[in-house]
């Protein structure tokens, strides 16, 4: 018998589901995969399996949330009606659980309940002040719909509970992309997370409020770090080449738009580009030649 399940997990390689306890009881469902799961038609078996244990554990246990949640998790994927069900038993239960709160409201976003969706992640962060998914789930629905506000406030409640998390400077950042004039934020806070962890995306970011605020050699270095982590990145160098444009040189400028046509030789945009430069340039011939 399994005896509080806190973790359900699928082991591909081995072809088990194990259904850890909170003890030192530990139950290994052994399913007829020996080699992993050739498809997911074969997962999804295996989660059948599953299921049909945990529903025969319930009817002896049937107040047992952490097995409650367990069997909730599995129904997520493939039945969500059956886990809106199985995490509303155990909010009756445990109006606190914030794992429960934070899937049932996931499950009602993709119902449009949108006032559930939010009522459920705020419950599940006030249960769990270090939910990080929670936070940045809810912080990006706020700022997409129209509460930037409120999304900061979130993401800095994050800050403070959960250290050193770089998501949170990162999503702040995406969201004050929208907001004109605040690129002093973006730049503070894409600092801290390229400290933490020096993501392409990041510098990118980062090289973007540079360039926005005119700093130019600040973002010319801050996208020449991008090109060393993807060479083939060629945004980042498209945004050099803006950056040579607007300071007047544009035979660099053009340079760097035909490297980036080499790299990505169907890109419309780049071609597009390219194409007034050639233009810029027959203005500027036509007096040297006279």
């Amino acid at each position: 018998m399994i005896t509080k399940p806190v973790l359900v997990s699928i082991v591909v390689g081995s072809g088990l589901l194990l259904a850890q306890s909170a003890g030192a009881a530990t139950a290994v469902v052994e399913l007829p995969y020996r080699n992993g799961f050739e498809s997911s038609q074969h997962l999804k078996s295996a989660i059948d399996y599953a299921i049909a244990h945990l529903e025969s554990e319930l009817e002896n246990q049937p107040r047992n949330v952490e097995m409650q949640f367990a069997l909730g998790s599995l129904y997520f994927e493939f039945q969500p009606d059956k886990a809106k069900q199985q995490f509303q038993e155990i909010l009756r239960i445990d109006p606190n659980h914030a794992e429960s709160n934070f899937l049932l409201g996931m499950i009602v976003l993709s119902e449009k309940d949108l006032k559930g969706f939010a009522t459920h992640l705020e419950k599940a962060i006030q249960s769990d002040p270090i939910h990080v998914q929670a936070y940045n789930t809810l912080a990006m629905w706020y700022a997409k719909t129209g509460r930037l506000e409120r999304a900061v406030q979130l993401l800095e409640q994050g800050k403070a509970h959960v250290a050193n998390e770089e998501s949170f400077y990162f999503n702040q950042s995406l969201m004050l992309l929208d907001s004109n004039g605040q690129y002093d934020s973006i730049i503070k806070n894409m600092e801290t997370a390229i400290k933490l962890a020096p993501k392409e995306e990041y510098y990118f970011i980062l090289g973007w409020a540079y360039h926005k605020q005119r700093a130019y050699d600040a973002a010319r270095v801050t996208m020449q770090k991008v090109m060393e982590l993807n060479p083939k990145n060629v945004n980042a160098l498209m945004v050099i080449a803006t950056t040579y444009k607007e300071t007047g040189d544009l035979e660099k400028a053009r340079t760097l738009v035909e490297e980036a046509l080499t790299i990505d030789p169907a890109n419309k945009t780049i071609q597009a580009e390219l194409q007034e430069y050639k233009e810029e340039y027959k203005k500027l011939d036509k007096p040297k030649k006279k």
